[in-house]
């Protein structure tokens, strides 16, 4: 498993710890985008990786792969019916990823 992929799995299984005691998707939300962005405070290596990996216009298959990643486990933690639209999955997870990708830079 390649680098990339290994600290992809390692974030997603810190998110997921985060979101799982919550009852209400909001609270789900929020502790998996403060599990996100805490993860990569305490690992600021992996963050470069991750970031040193995406392209900076966003149109690698890696990238894209990593943002759907992210938005569908966004939207199992939402309700189907009053959940966001996927648009607004993908634009939270980019977003979060730009952020990153600044402070790196």
């Amino acid at each position: 498993m390649s680098d990339f992929a290994s600290e992809v799995d390692h974030l997603e299984g810190t998110v997921r710890d985060a979101c799982a005691p919550h009852d209400d998707w909001p609270a789900r939300v929020a502790a998996g985008v403060q599990a996100a962005v805490g993860f990569f405070v305490e690992h600021p290596q992996t963050a470069r990786t991750l970031v040193n990996d995406l392209p900076a216009d966003g149109l690698d298959p890696k990238y894209i792969s990593l943002v759907e990643r992210f938005a569908q486990m966004l939207s199992a933690q939402t309700p189907p019916p009053t959940g966001p639209a996927k648009s607004t999955e993908r634009a939270l997870v980019g977003g979060i990823a730009s952020v990153i990708a600044a402070g790196q830079g």
